[in-house]
């Protein structure tokens, strides 16, 4: 009878970013064992939609007949309901409303004492378990989490990871490149592609454990150079080893917002990293990123590369920005970071509009007298070109000695 009392149903509300869900976990004693089974309501925008939604998820199951199995098809059942399910006002509860109950201590002590989420393996006869592909263990006696230090090889107590979902969402993805000839195909400036299909799988190779995510999870890029493809080769190569770090850093539920941050976040990395290589700072890549977590897609886009959802009824919306120096927004920002529109084109004809750095003035001539810091200076903020920097003027002849003399002073110098 003891056991009994920890079999039946639970009800909880779970927070995920700036949404709530209905969590019920309905548990059957088969054989002498447990058999716990959770049933997720849909994602709602507020506490009381949710609560709503988990009376109604136990009102199911408690309806359904003492047979096995049908208490978890009855909760099934009502959550397909409740997708397509808009709440009135009137119809909700508080959003202080207790949904516990005394009956389901027994339950929810026994539920409490084991690991979230899979992959958890027990240690020996212990209360100890550890994750199979992460570096967390989980005590059950206490029910606290633990992660292990790489520096130390200590456990240190962390927040409980994610409880990930498991949509019925098929995902697919494959590359083309479409050009004139064969050779257009094998350019060093063509685009290039990520796909990473599996990221959970990706991940634990990578020694980046990402078993907390919703499934399916998948990331796929696409990168077009500006200039060349050396840039857009190089952030091909190097945008997974910002991804997959990121994401594994944070255990809990990755919300929209957050999200956003972390595409931002790697774009900004690359930027910053491209400048400082010399084989490719002067060049560009436009990309486009598609980020797939469960039911939910992330697109982010920057350049000419556009982002298209498709339907099957030939319907289209293109989920990307318009970044050009046409767009209003985009022609303020060009603005706002100094850069300058230029209208060029034929005479009568449609203007083309090319964005490019605004005009500087060009100080070239190194006055004497002028201290280490002034010298500095106009290198930095006033020489547009090399030649500026070597004090040649725009007129002048270049000469390599007088080149290889000034660069020797400036580098004493500076």
């Amino acid at each position: 009878r003891e056991k009994e009392a920890k079999a039946g149903d639970v009800l909880s509300i779970d927070v995920e970013g700036d949404f709530f869900r209905s969590l019920l976990v309905v548990s059957e004693l088969v054989e002498g064992s447990f058999k716990d089974v959770k049933v997720r309501g849909p994602r709602r925008e507020t506490r009381r939609e949710a609560i709503k939604d988990g009376l109604e998820l136990r009102a199911a199951c408690r309806a359904a007949p003492r047979q096995p199995g049908a208490a978890e098809v009855a909760a099934t059942r009502r959550r397909a309901e409740l997708l397509a399910k808009t709440w009135a006002s009137e119809e909700l509860p508080r959003a202080d409303t207790v949904i516990e109950e005394k009956r389901e201590e027994p339950m929810r002590r026994r539920l409490a004492r084991k690991p979230r989420g899979a992959g958890w393996q027990r240690v020996g006869d212990k209360e100890f378990f550890r994750h199979s592909s992460a570096p967390m263990a989980f005590d059950s006696a206490k029910g606290r989490y633990l992660k292990l230090e790489e520096g130390t090889n200590v456990y240190h107590e962390c927040d409980p990871p994610y409880d990930p979902i498991e949509y019925p969402v098929a995902v697919s993805a494959s590359s083309s490149l479409v050009g004139g000839s064969d050779a257009d195909l094998a350019a060093p400036d063509r685009p290039r592609t990520l796909l990473l299909k599996e990221l959970i799988k990706t991940g634990a190779a990578m020694k980046h454990p990402l078993f907390f995510l919703d499934q399916p999870a998948a990331c796929f890029a696409l990168f077009d150079g500006v200039r060349s493809g050396a840039a857009a080769e190089w952030c091909a190569k190097h945008f997974h080893t910002k991804l997959l770090p990121r994401l594994s850093a944070s255990i809990q539920f990755w919300s929209d917002k957050a999200v956003g941050q972390l595409l931002t976040s790697i774009l900004e990395e690359l930027d910053a990293q491209l400048l400082q290589l010399p084989g490719s700072c002067w060049d560009g890549a436009s990309v486009g990123i598609a980020l797939l977590l469960g039911n939910r897609l992330a697109v982010a886009s920057l350049g000419v590369v556009r982002v298209l959802l498709l339907s099957p009824g030939g319907a289209w919306k293109a989920l990307s920005g318009e970044h050009h120096a046409g767009n209003v927004a985009e022609r303020q920002r060009l603005e706002a970071n100094g850069g300058e529109v230029l209208a060029d084109g034929p005479p009568g004809g449609r203007d083309l509009l090319r964005a490019r750095r605004a005009m500087r003035p060009r100080e070239w001539e190194a006055a004497e007298g002028l201290s280490t810091e002034e010298e500095v200076r106009r290198i930095l903020e006033g020489t547009s070109d090399s030649f500026a920097t070597l004090c040649f003027g725009p007129d002048g002849p270049v000469d390599a000695k007088a080149a290889r003399a000034t660069y020797k002073r400036l580098a004493l110098r500076v």
